[in-house]
């Protein structure tokens, strides 16, 4: 009797499992990551679901997500539909039971509501923001240089010291734009920002990352926001912020691509890289850019300052 019982509840089983393999998917695959994340996850995201530039996973990705979990729900109805109806009945009769389903019904609901928010940031990325660098694994030859002066400015990084472009002239510098509590573009700036300084060391690259939101990105926050972007007390990498009125000022001076809602502090930008030549003068700017590309442009510049 005790086998013939459990052997009735293997549909209501499988059901916790097809529940269970899809939140995990979903969550491997949507949610945030830090912008330290290793580079094992990474390249398992990409692998598994692919990456587009706003962070969400590619057309082949989202089939594995949505399209697989639906055919196996289907299959899994299709054939225990008895099975699973006689299943409900039988165990909504105890109190423990009836949780056991409420968990059925709120792991998945609490899973969208929170994987929810960075899907429809990632979403609200205008095309224009996404598709300005083209596919090649390399920088192209021909990739054209901007050729102007860079424009200083003094912001707090996270060591508290008043820094500007000016504060490294003489060396290769890669300026980029943004924010602590991003989910969706930002952990791939800062990855690739950091890849691109870890393949030209013979340049001794600095980096400075502006917040684009000032009103949480305080220079008093700084230290724990480098610290989740995983960089080291020696780091190259300056985080940067001020008041909002000089925060701000910065970003039109360099004319950053940005839409923030004021209700959920959620921004909207473009992983934007200007890539600065030792002489001060900006030699490329880069969207969506691969650490590789970063590295050559980098290399570029100092080449044909």
């Amino acid at each position: 009797m005790i086998g013939e019982s459990r052997e009735s509840y293997v549909p209501l089983g499988l059901l916790g499992a097809w529940i269970g393999i899809t939140v995990s998917w979903w969550i491997l695959a949507l949610a945030p990551l830090p912008p330290a994340a290793p580079e094992w996850l990474l390249r398992t995201r990409t692998v598994c679901f692919g990456t587009l530039s706003n962070g969400l996973p590619d057309a082949y990705g989202w089939i594995v997500l949505l399209v697989g979990p639906a055919g196996m729900l289907g299959a899994l109805v299709a054939i225990w539909w008895r099975e699973l109806r006689a299943n409900f009945r039988s165990v909504s009769v105890t109190a423990a039971g009836r949780a056991v389903l409420a968990l059925f019904v709120l792991v998945p609901a609490a899973a969208s509501a929170w994987l929810g928010p960075r899907v429809a940031a990632g979403l609200r990325v205008p095309a224009t923001f996404l598709e300005v660098s083209p596919a090649p694994e390399t920088l192209p030859a021909d990739y054209p240089m901007t050729d102007k002066e860079g424009i200083d400015f003094s912001l707090v990084d996270q060591h508290g010291a008043e820094v500007g472009p000016r504060k490294f002239s003489g060396r290769l510098l890669f300026l980029t734009f943004a924010f602590a509590h991003c989910q969706s573009m930002c952990p791939l700036i800062v990855h690739t920002t950091k890849r691109a300084i870890a393949e030209i060391p013979e340049l001794n690259p600095v980096a400075l990352i502006v917040t684009l939101d000032p009103w949480r990105d305080t220079p008093s926050s700084l230290p724990t926001m480098a610290g989740s972007f995983g960089l080291s007390a020696d780091s190259p990498i300056h985080v940067l912020s001020g008041a909002v009125d000089s925060v701000e000022k910065v970003l039109d001076t360099y004319e950053v691509p940005r839409d923030r809602d004021d209700k959920s502090g959620e921004i909207v930008h473009p992983a934007l890289v200007y890539v600065i030549a030792p002489s001060g003068r900006i030699a490329y700017t880069l969207n969506n850019a691969s650490g590789e590309w970063l590295a050559e442009a980098g290399r570029r510049a100092v080449r044909l300052q």
